[in-house]
């Protein structure tokens, strides 16, 4: 088990394989950044099941940057890394980047002021048969031939995919990295990110590409 932070933010849903650059305003969540660079602690970013307070409404900038939002319940399956300040501006604003490695199941609450802690536990895929990978290279093939297809019209993300790059990617890593460029439904992307195989990942995202008429 391991002890993280998490950062609720509403329709935000991170996957492993992906760097997350972020602006962080509010006094709590500096203090959660400096937290985690200074211990060691991985940040972790997701989406939200509901709102806990609501944030005062009509705020100026001078109010949001040093006052508290909107507090949010996380969802128990999240994704998380270390994270880098980038830059730190006059007004106290933080421009961060998470290296995000790695999906946890969060279990306790640790702590709730400032900022969320909790102890989670790895949410790892389940071990993959020789069936279960032959299969997730045949669904990495359907999605990539599914998205070239798709991204006929917008030449640099056609090239991209067809490269030596992405075309050798596993299918593990196919199953996340695509979402530095594909956005989907919050709901749904939380759904595949909850997914136990590569394969199911994949097969997912595919049944929603499916449903995409390319223009």
């Amino acid at each position: 088990m391991e002890k993280i932070a998490v950062f609720p933010i509403p329709n935000c849903v991170a996957f492993p394989g992906n760097s997350m650059p972020l602006h962080v305003f509010e006094p709590r969540y500096r203090q959660m950044v400096d937290y985690c660079v200074n211990h060691g602690v991985a940040l972790g970013v997701c989406h939200v099941e509901k709102v806990l307070q609501k944030a005062k409404p009509d705020q100026t900038v001078a109010e949001a940057l040093n006052s508290n939002q909107a507090t949010y319940k996380p969802v128990p399956i999240l994704t998380a890394g270390q994270v880098e300040i980038i830059e730190t501006f006059p007004d106290g604003r933080l421009l961060i980047e998470i290296s995000l490695n790695q999906r946890f199941q969060l279990v306790e609450q640790l702590q709730t002021l400032p900022f969320f802690i909790y102890s989670a536990n790895r949410y790892d895929d389940v071990t993959p048969s020789p069936e279960l990978i032959d299969k997730g290279d045949i669904a990495k093939s359907k999605v990539l031939h599914r998205l070239q297809a798709l991204a006929a019209q917008v030449p640099e993300l056609s090239q991209l995919l067809a490269s030596p790059e992405w075309q050798s990617k596993t299918p593990d890593q196919l199953s996340y990295e695509l979402f530095q460029f594909i956005q989907l439904d919050s709901g749904i992307m939380q759904a595949i990110l909850e997914e136990r195989s590569a394969e199911q990942r994949l097969l997912s995202l595919l049944d929603v590409l499916n449903k995409i008429t390319a223009r």
